[in-house]
């Protein structure tokens, strides 16, 4: 059945996605010549991990990489102490270039909570709209799915604002509260879940060691992202090591996302067997996987 609603998908995607594929100048490669997005001046402007829960204190220059931006806002996701808030058009610019300005107290405001309860391990994902000055819109995000109505959500189709740093750097980002700390070394493991049966449709997770990414992941039943087959695990559940060397000085944890997100669930358990994280259903970011050495 998901076979079929795939299909559907696509189709659906081609009829309302808010991006007009005709507008680019070059449609077969999709280079987003005339697409709207917004750069930071900064390619590494945000930090993967923030090490003051109250005294986050972003300032960065952005700029409109095609002089063509009517309105630049963004969606705060933060995951406060294993609670889900969301802060809708948490920042709106209008006029580039500009500077990008986010605290701790901005976002407290924003998801209606006391930002004395931000701590450790709390996570917050940043998505971007641009709005071209004809009014069509992009989207760092991908398009979800219904599959019991077969509607299509809002979202960009262009893998650029979503794949591609040079592409998305300030229309998808985030970061977690990480105190920095070398983590316990060992062979960790990730348990991985498909509610449907038939693997991921994404990357799964990504965890950095040192500056070096792996992925951990279900493969993909219906082949059609087999870029990412290599070391995949079938099916509706599998289980990766992950060989964390001793003298590892950092790590970070990413879900990279998924066609179905609402299929997806994983654990991650230490070296002793303790879980120390779980997830289902997860968004798109970082993930605050914290096991201090």
């Amino acid at each position: 059945m998901k076979r079929i609603l795939y299909f559907l998908t696509i189709a659906s995607l081609t009829l309302v996605s808010c991006t007009d594929e005709s507008t680019f100048s070059n449609p077969v490669t999709h280079q987003l010549e005339r697409g709207a997005f917004v750069r930071f001046d900064n390619m590494d402007a945000i930090l993967d991990m923030y090490p003051d829960p109250q005294d986050i204190n972003i300032s960065e220059g952005i700029y409109d990489a095609n002089g063509n931006v009517s309105s630049y806002s963004l969606t705060v996701t933060a995951n406060v102490g294993g609670s889900l808030y969301t802060g809708e058009d948490f920042i709106t610019i209008s006029s580039f270039p500009a500077t990008l300005n986010i605290t701790s107290q901005m976002i407290a405001d924003a998801i209606g909570v006391d930002v004395s309860t931000f701590f450790y391990g709390d996570t917050f994902s940043f998505v971007a709209k641009a709005t071209r000055n004809d009014g069509v819109v992009f989207s760092g995000q991908t398009p979800s799915y219904d599959a019991s109505n077969g509607t299509v959500g809002p979202g960009n189709t262009q893998s650029q604002l979503i794949d591609v740093s040079s592409y998305k750097n300030a229309m998808t980002f985030g970061f977690v509260l990480f105190t920095d700390c070398p983590p316990v070394p060992g062979v960790y493991e990730i348990v991985m879940h498909d509610s449907y049966g038939d693997g991921w449709q994404g990357q799964g997770v990504a965890v950095t060691i040192d500056g070096v990414t792996e992925y951990a992941m279900l493969c993909d039943y219906w082949g059609d992202w087999t870029a990412y087959q290599d070391g995949c695990l079938p099916g509706a559940f599998g289980v990766y090591e992950l060989n964390v060397p001793a003298g590892t000085v950092s790590w970070s944890w990413n879900w990279t996302g998924d066609w179905y997100p609402s299929e997806c669930s994983f654990e991650v358990y230490t070296p002793g067997g303790t879980q120390i994280f779980a997830a289902a259903s997860p968004s798109v970011g970082m993930l605050p996987v914290i096991n201090c050495l």
